[in-house]
């Protein structure tokens, strides 16, 4: 009699092995797929947390810095005159500006500092220059180099407001003015001075140009960078737009675009303002101040910003209930001091915003350099 090893395997022991291994298969890959999701989920929580450390760090350091090189009360919020290529243009003298963006849209944020590769120590302009010459006379030149550019600040008089001016130093001398130092703007050799009649008659306000004992700024390269999202669909991209002070060709100022950090969707600012002068933030808000009392007041700037992850759940894993919070108010609502989660960069309303990641990150900067400026 043949025993049943002798025969091998029948089909049916082979459909069971069969189907057995077809239901092992169907559990190792719908425990792959599983945790391949949570992979998924939890690398992009990962590079959305990355997106926004680095985003918040760099802009962080610039608001720490911003101010640095003109911390006079009296110069914030100047008006400064400039030329590039004889074009003539103004911008404002702040640590920050913040400018609210369009409706829902994000806010941008720009700041100015003195980038100066020694130290930036203000001098007094001392006799008075003689226009078109392009010289100008002040106490002290033991800071300001060749190709530095230079702010002269008038202060407010009587019969006029404080008076600005951006001018590129093109030649310093040690005794050039007499016993004086003397410093140079050429206009043929830099793109930042005027060409017309001379620095000295360009920007002049109610007929008052500058006169003795005004302030000269060394801001050495000049930052004034401004940061804001470029809205790219469903993320965007937070990016800095900068002057290029050393790149001097064209009729417009030269500007660099740098991406800051990937899939950012928001960014919004506040103001910390002394209003009652007892050296603490006592009110914040979004106004900009007009008036050169009102940034003085400005002790501190409060950002928070907002990615979000490139990967699309199935599910709905945000909810308006436990959405992150800032300034104590819940952030899809759209009140007064949130970040909204629930729109694209460009401010448009954003379908199934709930079925994508988020991370805020938010932060306070004192201003530093106007607390520690001059009374």
């Amino acid at each position: 009699m043949k025993t049943m090893a002798q025969y091998g395997y029948g089909l049916i022991e082979v459909l069971v092995g069969l189907v057995l291994g077809l239901i092992t298969l169907l559990v190792v890959t719908q425990s792959f797929a599983l945790f391949e999701g949570q992979k998924r989920s939890t690398s992009s929580a990962n590079d959305i947390q990355v997106a926004t450390t680095a985003a918040i760090a760099a802009l962080s350091r610039d608001l720490r810095n911003a101010g640095y090189g003109y911390a006079v009360p009296g110069a914030q919020g100047c008006t400064v005159n400039a030329s590039f290529n004889d074009n003539l243009f103004t911008f404002t003298l702040a640590p920050v500006t913040i400018t609210q963006g369009n409706g829902n849209a994000p806010d941008s944020i720009n700041v100015i500092s003195a980038d100066h590769s020694g130290f930036s120590v203000g001098a007094r302009l001392n006799g008075v220059p003689l226009p078109p010459s392009n010289d100008f006379c002040v106490d002290d030149i033991s800071a300001i180099y060749v190709n530095d550019m230079l702010i002269i600040y008038q202060p407010a008089s009587g019969v006029a407001a404080a008076n600005c001016e951006l001018i590129q130093a093109t030649q310093v001398q040690w005794a050039g003015c007499g016993s004086k130092n003397k410093v140079t703007n050429s206009s043929t050799s830099s793109a930042w001075n005027a060409k017309s009649t001379g620095w000295w008659n360009n920007f002049t306000t109610n007929g008052i140009g500058f006169g003795n004992n005004a302030r000269v700024f060394d801001m050495g390269t000049l930052i004034n960078r401004s940061y804001s999202i470029t809205a790219n669909g469903v993320a965007g991209m937070l990016s800095t737009d900068s002057w290029d002070t050393s790149n001097q060709t064209g009729t417009a100022v030269n500007r660099i675009i740098t991406p800051i950090a990937a899939d950012i969707i928001n960014l919004q600012a506040e103001y910390g303002k002394d209003t009652n002068a007892d050296g603490a933030v006592d009110i914040w808000d979004t106004t900009t101040p007009t008036t050169t009392a009102g940034w003085q007041q400005i002790l501190a700037i409060r950002i928070a910003i907002a990615a979000r992850s490139p990967l699309y759940e199935k599910t709905a894993v945000t909810a308006s209930s436990t959405a992150p919070t800032w300034a104590a108010t819940t952030i899809p609502t759209g009140a007064a001091g949130s970040i909204r989660l629930d729109l694209t960069p460009s401010g448009a309303a954003m379908a199934n915003w709930d079925h994508y990641r988020y991370t805020v990150l938010y932060t306070t900067v004192p201003l530093r350099n106007r607390i520690w400026g001059e009374p």
